[in-house]
């Protein structure tokens, strides 16, 4: 009869510290679940920023494509300004130097022949851009 009541001691004994390790059991699991569900949105957060940074990228490198040609396009128009400061510093003194009326009606007529050719050039380059 002790030996019985030993062993009923020792099954509740054991029943209860099975019912102790399936809370614990079923608490991890929970846990465990919630790790999951962190993962995966961490995972996809991970993925969109990757999306974003790509796109990101790929805009700053069209800027700046972009940012070398407008350099181009300023240097070149840099280049004809001097072009015509010089023209311009040429025909003032041609014309301040010229002697006679009828030379400086050549020059006069030579300046306006040459404001138009480069006001043609100009356009034929504004065209072809497009």
């Amino acid at each position: 009869r002790t030996q019985i009541i030993s062993l009923n001691a020792k099954v509740d004994m054991l029943t209860s510290d099975l019912q102790d390790n399936r809370v614990a059991r079923d608490s991890v699991l929970t846990d465990l679940d919630g790790v999951n569900q962190l993962a995966v949105k961490l995972n996809t957060d991970k993925v969109d920023l990757l999306h974003r940074i790509t796109e990101q990228n790929q805009e700053v490198e069209s800027l700046q494509t972009e940012l070398v040609k407008l350099r181009e396009e300023l240097l070149v128009a840099m280049a004809g300004l001097e072009d015509e400061r010089h023209r311009a510093r040429t025909l003032q003194n041609m014309v301040t130097s010229t002697q006679t009326a009828e030379t400086r009606e050549t020059v006069i007529k030579e300046v306006e022949n040459m404001k138009k050719k480069e006001i043609y050039r100009m356009q034929e380059e504004e065209e072809s851009e497009d």
